[in-house]
């Protein structure tokens, strides 16, 4: 629920949506279940995520400019959906590793160029 309601907010941003829609053109029947995966491994402990979200963004970053202003809006929707949906110590888990995440991943990024 919280990663379904997520990408449709996120998707609506006009920041940040052309970056799902156009450029990584996410067929979001399949990159749920798998970005779901990933978010219950990270907060649930349960390492059901095989992948590698660094590279995939590293690729993408290749295609589009991936700044600091496109993290902010991508936390910001992440943070106001969480905080719509859920309180409590797994909520506050689930904003700071986006928080963690999403620095690491810029960056990744901006050591690259």
């Amino acid at each position: 629920m919280l990663v379904e309601y997520f990408y449709t907010k996120a998707i609506s941003k006009q920041t940040i949506g052309h970056i799902f829609t156009e450029v990584a053109k996410l067929n979001l029947e399949t990159h749920l279940p798998v970005i779901c995966n990933f978010w219950e491994s990270i907060l649930l402990g349960n390492p059901v995520y095989r992948g590698n979200p660094m590279l995939k963004h590293l690729e993408l970053a290749e295609k589009t400019a991936l700044t600091q202003v496109h993290f902010e809006v991508w936390l910001a929707v992440w943070e106001e959906t969480v905080r719509e949906l859920f309180a409590g110590d797994k909520a506050g888990l689930a904003i700071q590793r986006a928080k963690d995440i999403g620095r690491l991943m810029l960056f990744k990024i901006e050591q690259r160029r």
